[in-house]
């Protein structure tokens, strides 16, 4: 049996007070109302916590119990006499005709309707859960830095829901987002005075993916993101090595050969660390001089042709097979044959990042090298020697051709000094 939903009329009334008979609390009454699921008549009353005291009467008529009825002017509104109870009867008549009008939909447009509801029970999911839904979603594909990130984020959020409280979905405004940002441009604890510009870019970026997310789930119909601003700074210089310095490295010993190796590898190939680590044997096609693997950061499937000398670095003394796979020998004689990762042994980006710093200290280098430099390094040579920046572009697996134009920034600075290397007059 369909449920009627058409002919619910909304009406302000007045009940005696049981405490003082001169005073009327105000009301609304709904009739007849019915409920999704439910076939039965119901009267539903609504009191606004509003109680008038100088009602006027129209003496005229009577109801049904022998009372007057409440003077109303030619829209409905009740009449008082006082200017305060005035306002409560013009509140009241604004209240009725919100609630009238949501009936009436209701009724017109029962599909629309039932629609806006659950949009609107979307919008009551609070963002805190649905943002340690996402990390736990993404966690299978990020990297520990990534995470790390995301962790960092998570936690400052949580932070910023101390200071102002629980928010769903559909508080999440440009008010509140211009808040959140606010928030971290102005962060201090104990052991910072301030975010660096970099780590508040991550926090909102983190912030945007969340939006996105929600938008995507239909938690929000509107996505906000078009009012997050990224804070403006200065931005960071990229660190990389200059050819010679790398050569240096190659002849410098390393207390730990394995990062060596795949450190040299990135350098030649700009694969980051999370893609050299996740290498395997069956990636790498020794007849083609290439690799095709899927990105960590991206998930996106690259095929790279790497160098002869790349190839070595992947080897490390191992026969590479056709087909993937390798081959080891001992005494002239194959002992091993194997598949599996390419470079074993070699950990977390911080443990590099510690062997690195003193490989790099032993080479006489004074820069702050880390892992993620040596991809620097690769696009910056590159580019230098002429290769193109969409090649480059492609061959580090950008996206966008704009995150490939700050190496070349660095270059055209390099081209610059160089220019002013040459003097005549001094």
């Amino acid at each position: 049996m369909k449920i009627p939903v058409f002919r619910t009329k909304c009406v302000v009334k007045l009940q005696k007070s049981l405490t003082n008979e001169n005073e009327y609390y105000v009301y609304i009454e709904s009739y007849p109302v019915y409920e999704d699921g439910n076939d039965k008549i119901k009267r539903k009353t609504t009191f606004l916590n509003r109680v008038v005291s100088t009602v006027i009467w129209d003496t005229s008529t009577l109801t049904r119990e022998g009372n007057y009825k409440p003077k109303r002017n030619v829209e409905g509104v009740i009449q008082c006499r006082s200017k305060k109870d005035q306002q409560s009867a013009v509140f009241a008549a604004q209240v009725c005709a919100l609630m009238q009008d949501e009936f009436n939909k209701k009724a017109l447009f029962p599909e629309q309707y039932k629609e806006q509801q659950e949009q609107y029970l979307r919008g009551q999911k609070e963002v805190l859960p649905y943002i340690e839904e996402v990390i736990e979603k993404r966690q299978a594909t990020l990297t520990s830095g990534t995470m790390r990130v995301w962790g960092n984020f998570l936690n400052k959020y949580k932070e910023f829901e101390g200071k102002v409280g629980k928010l769903n979905f559909g508080q999440m405004n440009r008010v509140k987002i211009e808040e959140f940002t606010g928030f971290i441009a102005n962060y201090k604890s104990k052991k910072v005075d301030k975010l660096a510009v970099n780590s508040q870019k991550s926090m909102i970026k983190c912030l945007q993916a969340v939006l996105n997310e929600a938008w995507k789930d239909e938690i929000i119909t509107f996505n906000p993101n078009h009012a997050v601003e990224l804070p403006k700074g200065a931005q960071k210089q990229k660190e990389f090595l200059t050819l010679a310095e790398l050569k240096a490295l190659y002849m410098t010993d390393c207390r730990n050969e394995a990062v060596k190796r795949v450190a040299l590898f990135s350098a030649l190939t700009g694969l980051r660390h999370s893609d050299c680590v996740g290498l395997r044997w069956e990636n790498i096609d020794v007849e083609s001089s290439s690799i095709k693997f899927a990105q960590q950061k991206t998930q996106s499937t690259v095929y790279m042709p790497i160098s002869a000398e790349a190839l070595e670095f992947c080897g490390g003394g191992k026969e590479i097979k056709d087909g993937g796979g390798f081959k080891e020998f001992k005494d002239g004689k194959e002992f091993k044959d194997g598949k599996g990762l390419v470079f074993e042994g070699v950990r977390s980006s911080q443990f590099c990042n510690k062997v690195i710093a003193e490989w790099v200290k032993a080479a006489g280098i004074k820069k702050d090298i880390t892992f993620h430099c040596f991809r620097h390094t690769f696009a910056t040579l590159q580019l230098t020697y002429g290769t193109d920046i969409y090649t480059v572009s492609k061959m580090l697996g950008h996206s966008d051709l704009k995150t490939t134009q700050v190496y070349a920034q660095i270059v055209d600075e390099k081209k610059l000094a160089a220019a002013n290397v040459i003097r005549i007059k001094s």
